[in-house]
């Protein structure tokens, strides 16, 4: 792996952890709703993400919500998936 995809992976990981750590400690928000995500990955992303079963909608009161760690834990996997496949060996 060469030094500048470790460093994203590093960064990427500790990334994760600050927004795991703010959730837990109550300075972010667990959710996403659906316009939230929409905005941030694009309706057919999202829509994609809903139909494959990789996020699963959680109903909080009246509204639809997605965990956040979940998605973010997702996007990331979707970003690296598609540079794996660039990348040749």
């Amino acid at each position: 792996m060469p030094m500048d995809d470790f460093h994203k992976v590093l960064s990427d990981a500790f990334r994760q952890g600050r927004m795991s750590f703010a959730i837990e400690t109550g300075k972010e928000k667990a959710f996403y709703s659906y316009n939230a995500l929409i905005k941030k990955y694009t309706r057919p992303v999202v829509d994609k993400w809903i139909n494959e079963r990789q996020i699963i909608p959680l109903q909080v009161g009246n509204s639809t919500r997605f965990d956040k760690r979940e998605v973010e834990v997702l996007a990331m996997s979707d970003i690296y998936r598609a540079h794996l496949c660039k990348i040749e060996y």
